[in-house]
C-alpha cells in the first residue's frame, strides 16, 4: 500500500511539473483507469480508494490547483482499458492517467 501511495504521489508530482505555467485557479485533470470489478476487483478498489484518500489529505488541491479526477472501471478487461485510456486523454483531456 505504501508503494502504491508513493506511486500515486509521483504521478500527482507529475501532473503539477507538468501544468506549472497554467494559473492558479486552472484544474490539474488526472484520470485513472481501476478494475473496480471483475476478477482482479480487490486491486482495483484499493488503488481507487487510495487515490481518493490522497487526494482527500491534499484538500483536493496540488499546489494551489484544484483537482479534477476522472475515474474509469476497466473490469478487469484489457481492451475495455485501452479503450478508456484513449477516451481519458481525447474525450476528456487529463494531464495525467
Amino acid at each position: 500500500m505504501k508503494k502504491l501511495l508513493s506511486l500515486i504521489a509521483g504521478a500527482a508530482s507529475a501532473a503539477l511539473i507538468l501544468v506549472c505555467t497554467a494559473h492558479a485557479q486552472e484544474p490539474i485533470k488526472i484520470g485513472a483507469i481501476f478494475s473496480i470489478s471483475g476478477p482482479a476487483s480487490i486491486y482495483g478498489r484499493d488503488s481507487d480508494q487510495a487515490l481518493k484518500v490522497l487526494l482527500g489529505e491534499k484538500g483536493a488541491k496540488l499546489g494551489g490547483h484544484p483537482v479534477v479526477l476522472t475515474i474509469y472501471d476497466d473490469e478487469g478487461n484489457s481492451t475495455k482499458s485501452a479503450q478508456l485510456f484513449r477516451r481519458l486523454v481525447e474525450n476528456d483531456e487529463v494531464h495525467v492517467v
